[in-house]
């Protein structure tokens, strides 16, 4: 499997700990098998679904959003889409390389973590001002 845990926790729904859980279970040898005769049966194992194009001039194009807590106005995975249509990387954890945590109530530890991180913090009602402007 070429993708890495990062990798899989930027798919909506995926978190940290599944994407670690989904590495290690197609490095073991026994998966890799399993793999081979899937494949050997003809079952396609590429993802062949194009992504949209991105916006280019959104104001989170390019940039690698973390969303944290509950939306009165979307769901999660709904505001991922919206996020990734608009040209941005959704992950599930924070880091360094995160631009932007759109904090929703009952952030929790991925606000504390982006704060002590510098890293710059929308709340819903900005989101909601952003997403009308684009």
């Amino acid at each position: 499997m070429a993708a890495d845990a990062e990798t899989i926790a930027a798919v909506p729904g995926v978190g940290p700990i599944i994407a670690d859980a989904v590495v290690q279970y197609c490095a073991r040898p026994e998966s890799a098998a399993l793999f081979a005769k899937l494949a050997a049966a003809g079952v396609n194992l590429q993802y062949t679904t194009a992504a949209p194009e991105p916006a280019a001039d959104s104001f989170v194009s390019g940039q690698t959003v973390v969303i944290t807590g509950k939306f009165a106005a979307f769901s999660r995975p709904e505001l991922t889409k919206r996020l990734q249509g608009l040209g941005a990387k959704v992950t599930g954890s924070v880091s360094g390389k995160t631009d932007l945590l759109v904090a929703g109530t009952d952030a929790g530890s991925k606000l504390t973590k982006a704060q002590n991180l510098g890293v710059r913090v929308m709340d819903e009602a900005e989101l909601m001002q952003s997403l009308d402007e684009n």
